[in-house]
């Protein structure tokens, strides 16, 4: 263990990796024998109604399946084949549970803990999953006394028994004695070594999506007040879509902030290391979203193309606003070189999955930090 990680964080950090690690390997191999022709199942009439009930409920249901999950299993290109390396853990749930032949859930169903006498599949997966939820919510902390830590490896164990095979079981003892690579662990929760950077401007962001939230609610107040004074029962109809619709943009904006920050990630290195900014002549065409002071210091300064390039993602991330990211994207489209990057990055998947590493990603770049600064 390294000497400058509590053993609370140690502990921590192996139910991180057991998690994403094993026993999320150990759930795909059961998914895939239980559902092992996945493109075929999900082209199935009856499947695909269950699922579309799923994304689109009945009025007063609750939706399970969101859009970018809808995605994943159903491309909008419609040519990709989908397989269980697709999914995580949350879509890979959701189908066993909903598809059949439909896993049988635990007493208590798939979002409560079992019992630890219950060694049923449908137990060992409401496991995996609860514990993927225990770590997010627990992410801003990041320890685990040991009685803890001993009780969920133990709980983990089971589960990875029950669904994986000798080499996952294996794996598992493997990653409670070995030294881990925290560095390695950091790099598969981060999607690259700048996050650290682009989590902080997500935070940023937040405040400003605070903002837009905080005029949504006034607004919704004033049509609130006025519903309360509307007596024509059709006119009371068309306010209530109104508020329908901005609880909607609501959602939609603060999800639109996020997955325009992980797409950027996700690409940070390609852009910074790829993308010749004096050829293209990025910073003349962004002249409407860098400042003119802004613009002027990076031309200014004596640094190289790819420290450039970090600047200018830097000012657009924190202008956090649609306008300026389709921008950017606008510019590489104008060069036929690239011109594909453009293209790619606004089709870049952004899944749940991608967005809880952002969470879990934030606090193990908080651990290394701290403990670079104290050695």
């Amino acid at each position: 263990m390294a000497t400058n990680i509590t053993k609370e964080e140690d502990n921590f950090l192996r139910i991180v990796y057991l998690n994403y690690r094993v026993g999320t390997t150990a759930l795909r191999r059961y998914f895939d024998n239980v559902l092992p022709n996945l493109p075929s199942d999900l082209s199935s009439p009856t499947n695909m109604s269950i699922l579309s009930n799923l994304h689109k409920p009945p009025r007063g249901k609750r939706r399970i399946l969101y859009q970018e999950q809808w995605d994943i299993l159903y491309p909008p290109s419609g040519s990709q084949l989908v397989s269980s390396a697709d999914l995580d853990v949350t879509l890979m749930v959701c189908l066993l549970r909903n598809l059949p032949p439909q896993v049988s859930q635990p007493p208590n169903g798939f979002d409560v803990l079992p019992q630890s006498s219950d060694l049923s599949p449908g137990a060992h997966i409401a496991r995996i999953k609860c514990y993927k939820n225990f770590i997010v919510s627990h992410s801003k902390d990041g320890k685990l006394p040991d009685n803890d830590f001993n009780a969920i490896w133990i709980d983990m164990e089971k589960a990875i028994l029950g669904l994986g095979n000798q080499q996952d079981v294996v794996d598992a003892t493997y990653a409670k004695t070995n030294i881990l690579d925290y560095k390695a662990l950091q790099e598969q929760v981060n999607h690259s070594d700048n996050i650290q950077q682009n989590r902080k401007r997500l935070n940023e962001q937040k405040f400003e999506l605070a903002e837009h939230l905080g005029k949504i609610a006034k607004l919704e107040t004033t049509l609130n007040k006025h519903l309360a004074k509307v007596g024509d029962i059709s006119e009371k109809a068309e306010t209530a879509c109104k508020i329908a619709k901005l609880e909607t943009t609501a959602e939609n904006l603060e999800k639109d902030i996020e997955n325009q920050t992980v797409r950027l990630i996700k690409w940070y290195k390609t852009i910074v290391h790829n993308i010749d900014i004096d050829k293209t002549e990025i910073l003349d065409n962004l002249k409407d979203v860098l400042s003119c002071e802004a613009n002027a210091e990076i031309r200014s300064r004596n640094i190289s193309k790819q420290q450039k390039n970090r600047e200018i993602l830097g000012q657009i991330i924190r202008k956090n606003n649609s306008s300026a990211n389709k921008m950017f994207l606008e510019v590489l489209k104008e060069d036929r070189c690239y011109k594909e990057y453009a293209t790619k990055i606004e089709e870049t998947d952004v899944t749940q999955f991608d967005l809880e590493l952002l969470y879990i990603g934030m606090l193990i770049n908080k651990i290394v930090l701290s403990y670079n600064k104290s050695t």
